[in-house]
């Protein structure tokens, strides 16, 4: 009788008793992926990630900085930047190698070169790991948008998996700016209903208190102020000059200008109202300009292929949307063939119908999605870590559930006026930006989750990567086979159909394989992520390549499980139950 059982350890010489076994894992693969999370987002100088060494003598040379004493925290590999003297130390600058005393850096120094005594920050910018927002403050800086974000985003999602990837400000950079005017006096005791960044901070006022007690007191009040959910202080800082509080963006950028600040956001209807005899003045932040997306294009190919599905990006300037379309691309990116890293990315943009409709139409990328808002309390980053969060706990549950309805926790609404219309939504969702509605008790809830992919190469209207949905749903069905066909067909023989195959011979055909791809696609319907076997059964295509004896090509017209997004009801009443009874004349 023939062997039948193919071993791939133990000889089939073995002459030694007795019992010998050895272990195949090819039937017991899951075939699932831990799937995690990574934040985008900026730190902070005082974070742990950060050392800031002043230099004590000017450049060396071209390349190596001297200190009076370089601390143990610098390390090979570290980005550098020079925050006195901008342009001095070229973007992507790293530390190739140190001394007690000196430094020497991946380039040489830029422009008027680096003076002495000039702030030289050195950055671990690499994904770091992080479970709270407490310790994404030690990390990244209390009040940094980094840390901001982790809190936003665990309000949503507080078991995943987090990264988050740093950035710091970009040294051509600056930082929004706006301010509260103080006029009158106060007339009664009272409390001023400010919320600064989405946080409540009230201040309270007497009849005693002159225009520039009550701007210190405000200024005060601001920077004591911690988001009672993450417990980090305000992305911001206030400073009193007679009655004026001038606020500033603790980041340099233009994602600083969606900072807002407003009075009585609840309205008298919540006993909210400006004390008698006062007059608040507020301009609103303006002025910040230049994100790091020179250093985050930098950044994002040093991260090859480490597995992140959901990633969450808090700019939506061109240099930052291109950076990361370039960074997930089907070419060369993570969606390519050779990287297959797949995820997707969540962001989110304030700005008027129009700004939100210009923006969308701009771009026109599967890999994606936008949620559009206005005039809201909470500023962009929370928008896009709370949408992130929001979604990647949904996914990573069901890739084909759909997302609406789900609660968006941690961002304030805009008030009734300035929400978007059912007209302006559907205006918005045919130029790639998701919508919210809001709820009875003011939560934010997911209507709509599109990618900003609107049409084909020759520019044609194209809905095959319309829904967010789509794009985790192929990435599920291509790792659960990538993970079936390299567990079980690894280290196979290949031979023609109608090779004659003994079990356990490890040895396929394509019609083998055609058999094991329909059972695999019959497990992903049970998962509920594709449907019609019989279909697929039927168009299923594997044959061996005419030009290489040793490769196989598939065909996989596998359809993708739909979801419910619209149930259109004709109400065709009647009004007496006879009526079912009269036929029409023709």
């Amino acid at each position: 009788m023939a062997n039948n059982i193919a071993f791939r350890q133990i000889p089939a010489t073995l002459r030694l008793p007795l019992f010998w076994a050895e272990v195949d894992p090819t039937q017991a693969n899951s075939n699932t992926q831990p799937q995690r999370s990574l934040i985008i987002g900026q730190s902070l100088a005082s974070g742990a990630i950060n050392t800031v060494v002043a230099t004590n003598a000017p450049t060396v040379s071209g390349a190596v900085l001297t200190f009076a004493a370089v601390p143990a925290a610098v390390q090979p590999g570290q980005n550098v930047q020079d925050n006195t003297t901008s342009g001095a130390i070229a973007l992507g600058t790293t530390v190739l190698s140190r001394t007690p005393t000196t430094v020497t850096l991946s380039a040489g120094v830029t422009g008027g070169g680096v003076l002495s005594a000039d702030s030289i920050i050195f950055s671990n910018l690499q994904p770091q790991l992080v479970s709270s927002a407490l310790i994404a403050a030690t990390q990244f800086g209390s009040g940094s948008m980094a840390a901001e974000m982790v809190g936003k985003y665990r309000q949503n999602d507080p078991t995943g998996e987090l990264w988050v990837l740093p950035l710091v400000d970009d040294p051509n950079g600056t930082a929004a700016t706006g301010s509260i005017v103080v006029s009158g006096t106060p007339t009664v005791n009272s409390t001023i209903p400010l919320y600064v960044d989405g946080i409540s901070i009230p201040v309270g006022v007497t009849t005693t208190m002159s225009t520039n007690q009550v701007a210190s007191a405000i200024s005060a009040a601001i920077n004591a102020a911690t988001d009672g959910y993450t417990g980090v202080v305000l992305p911001l800082t206030a400073s009193p000059a007679t009655a004026t509080v001038t606020i500033t963006a603790r980041h340099k950028g233009s994602s600083g200008n969606d900072i807002d600040f407003r009075l009585a956001y609840y309205g008298a209807a919540a006993g909210e109202t400006i004390p008698a005899g006062l007059t608040i003045t507020i301009t609103p932040m303006s002025g910040g300009a230049t994100n790091p997306s020179t250093l985050m294009n930098l950044l994002l190919p040093n991260l090859m292929d480490q597995p992140f599905d959901f990633i969450c990006m808090p700019y939506t300037d061109t240099n930052s949307l291109n950076a990361t379309q370039s960074f997930m691309n089907d070419i060369t990116g993570r969606w390519s063939w050779e990287r297959q890293d797949f995820g997707g990315v969540f962001s989110a943009a304030q700005g008027t119908v129009s700004a939100l409709q210009t923006l969308g139409a701009a771009r026109n990328d599967q890999h994606i999605s936008i949620m559009g808002y206005f005039s809201s309390p909470s500023p962009s980053w929370h928008w896009a870590a709370v949408y992130c969060g929001a979604s990647s706990r949904s996914l990573r549950a069901d890739p084909g559930l759909p997302l609406h309805y789900l609660p968006l926790v941690g961002v304030f609404a805009p008030s009734q006026a300035q929400r978007f219309q059912m007209v302006d939504q559907l205006t918005l969702s045919f130029s790639g930006i998701s919508a919210f509605d809001v709820g009875q008790d003011g939560t934010c809830i997911i209507k709509t989750d599109f990618t900003t992919y609107q049409s084909n190469a020759a520019g044609v209207p194209d809905d095959s990567y319309l829904k967010v949905e789509t794009m985790f749903l192929l990435a599920a069905c291509l790792r659960f086979m990538r993970a079936g066909v390299t567990t079980v067909m690894a280290r196979k023989k290949l031979a023609d159909d109608g090779t004659r195959v003994s079990p356990g011979s490890n040895l396929v055909t394509p019609v083998i394989i055609k058999a094991y791809l329909i059972a695999l696609y019959q497990q992903m319907v049970n998962l509920g992520w594709v449907q019609d076997l019989p279909g697929f059964s039927a168009n299923v295509i594997v044959q061996r390549n005419a030009l290489n004896a040793n490769r196989v090509d598939v065909l996989w017209p596998g359809v993708l499980i739909n979801q419910l997004d619209v149930f259109a009801l004709l109400a065709q009443f009647r009004l007496s139950s006879a009526s079912f009874n009269v036929q029409l004349a023709a």
